[in-house]
């Protein structure tokens, strides 16, 4: 066999190696990317459900306080979770994308019994 030819053969399957390497390592790195945002999204996802000013509003409501200042805490916290709420559309399984639509809407169940508005009125009014 010619040398020539042997030398051909050996770096032809280096690079066909070579590429099956990237491309493993590539689709690793992908299912790792993936996995950390669709995380980061959950976390921030709950982090808007969980900053709604629906325990402060109980609790002022039961002691005759004023709800002054709440409405804009609600919107932002109402924003950020319709913010991540659509990353999950993207990012998430279709399950968890149902889960978190109930959440979403069970947040804004809670907060217009509490207060008497939902998010229509959060995202198009000032402080209430």
């Amino acid at each position: 066999m010619d040398s020539a030819i042997v030398a051909g053969a050996a770096a032809t399957l280096a690079a066909i190696l070579s590429g099956i390497t990237l491309w493993t390592t590539g689709r690793r790195e992908e299912r790792k990317w993936r996995r950390e945002a669709l995380l980061d999204t959950i976390v921030q996802f709950l982090d808007g459900s969980f900053d709604l000013p629906g325990n402060q509003a109980c609790n002022r409501r039961r002691a005759g306080e004023s709800l002054e200042g709440l409405n804009d805490q609600a919107s932002a916290a109402f924003q950020r979770s319709a913010n991540a709420l659509t990353r999950l559309r993207v990012l998430a399984p279709s399950a968890v994308v149902a889960t978190a639509e109930r959440v979403h809407d069970i947040d804004d169940q809670a907060i217009a019994a509490l207060v008497g508005w939902g998010h229509a009125r959060l995202l198009t009014s000032g402080s209430t």
